[in-house]
């Protein structure tokens, strides 16, 4: 045998040595938070930043499929759109402060890799944006209800069984909401910290 055969075949060794049992589980289940930056194109604003975060918690229905649970709340500060030919102001746009709230249910896929385990799936819920009327900066606030359909895509890594970090981003669309000023879409990333329990 070939040394480089030989080597190949000690570092496979090596590498099911050191594995560990998988970690997806069924009737498995998870508690977490999630926090971090989130992208959406408002209307007339255009490109708008904002951070949020969130909580969750799922259930192992088999070894690769959960049912999760989701809430969270998201803030933006929304460039309030000038009149016609006015002229930008030196201190520049004035802003409002936007929030949306939401909450989803749905499936993930789970794809146990010892440690590592990457995931995706599909959910749907609501979305209420808040913002004030078009030039108020604040004072009453309205609300726009809508339908959300949303993605959740990421890695998480388990450093012991009972707990997992990671990355999440999540692709959101709004529908049947009421109001122009509302965006369509969403574009979530988070970092995520998870409680595991349940064998």
């Amino acid at each position: 045998m070939r040394p480089a055969q030989l080597l190949l075949g000690a570092a496979c060794l090596a590498i099911v040595g050191h594995a560990r049992p998988a970690h997806a589980y069924e009737r498995q289940w998870h508690v977490g938070g999630t926090f971090g930056y989130v992208f959406a194109p408002f209307p007339v604003a255009g490109a708008t930043h904002g951070f949020g975060g969130g909580a969750h918690l799922a259930y192992g229905l088999s070894d690769a499929f959960d049912l999760r649970v989701n809430v969270d709340v998201l803030g933006f500060s929304v460039a309030e759109p000038l009149p016609e030919d006015a002229p930008v102001p030196p201190e520049g746009l004035p802003h409002h402060a936007a929030t949306v709230w939401s909450g989803t249910v749905g499936a993930q896929y789970v794809l146990d890799i010892l440690e590592w385990v990457p995931y995706f799936g599909l959910a749907l819920g609501f979305a209420d944006v808040v913002q004030p009327p078009t030039g108020a900066a604040s004072g009453e606030r309205l609300h726009d209800p809508n339908l959300a359909f949303e993605i959740p895509f990421g890695i998480a890594y388990l450093p012991i069984p009972e707990l997992s970090v990671g990355l999440e981003g999540r692709y959101r669309v709004l529908a049947l909401g009421t109001s122009p000023r509302t965006p369509v879409q969403m574009i979530l990333a988070t970092a995520r910290l998870e409680y595991v329990w349940g064998y």
